[in-house]
C-alpha cells in the first residue's frame, strides 16, 4: 500500500518555560527603562532582546531545535546556521494583533538567511489570541511557556489572531545561516 505522509513542519513544545519564567520575560518588556517600538502592522509594543544576555532560554531553544532536527533530518545537512542573538518580546493589547499574513524570510539583508522561526507564548489566552498558518490549515492556541518552531519561508505564511479580552505576550526570533 502506497501513501503519502503529510507534515506541516509546525512543531509545538509545551511547557518549555514555567509561569514564573514567562513572567520574567514579560517584566523585561514592561520595564520603564526599555525603549519600546510600536509596529505599523498592528498596535503592539515590542523590544529587541539580546539572547547573549540569557543562556537559560538559549539552552531551552537549542534543546528543542535539536529535537526538531531529529524529526526533520534534512536540516542536519545545512552547515553554519543557528539561533540569531536578537529576538523580540512583544505585547498585544486586547483586540490588537499582527494582522498581515506574512513569512519570516524575505529579500532584506536581515531576513534572507532565515531557516526557522520560533515563538514562545508568554501567557495563556482563554479565547482566541493564537496564531494561524492558512496554508497548513493550522491554528495554535496561546499557552504560556509553549514554543512553536516552523520554517521561515513563504510556505509557512502566518498571522496573529486577536483576543478581544486579554493581552497577548510573545517572545519570537529566528534561526539563520551565519
Amino acid at each position: 500500500m502506497n501513501f503519502l505522509r503529510s507534515f506541516n513542519y509546525i512543531e509545538v513544545y509545551n511547557n518549555l518555560l514555567t509561569e514564573s519564567e514567562c513572567e520574567y520575560y514579560k517584566d523585561i518588556l514592561e520595564s520603564p527603562k526599555e525603549q519600546k517600538v510600536f509596529n505599523k502592522w498592528g498596535n503592539y509594543v515590542g523590544i529587541a532582546f539580546d539572547l547573549k544576555q540569557d543562556n537559560y532560554v538559549v539552552h531551552k531553544l537549542t534543546s528543542s531545535i535539536e529535537k526538531y532536527k531529529e524529526k526533520y533530518t534534512f536540516l542536519t545537512s545545512f552547515d553554519n546556521w543557528g539561533i540569531e542573538s536578537l529576538c523580540n518580546i512583544q505585547k498585544f493589547s486586547p483586540g490588537d494583533y499582527y494582522s498581515n499574513e506574512h513569512a519570516e524570510h524575505g529579500p532584506n539583508p536581515w531576513d534572507c538567511k532565515r531557516v526557522l522561526t520560533w515563538m514562545l507564548y508568554l501567557n495563556t489566552i482563554r479565547k482566541d489570541g493564537g496564531t494561524r498558518w492558512p496554508q497548513q490549515k493550522y491554528t495554535s492556541k496561546a499557552k504560556s511557556g509553549s514554543l512553536i518552531l516552523w520554517p521561515a519561508g513563504w510556505t509557512h505564511s502566518h498571522h496573529g489572531i486577536p483576543s478581544k479580552h486579554q493581552e497577548k505576550y510573545i517572545m519570537t526570533g529566528w534561526c539563520s545561516f551565519i
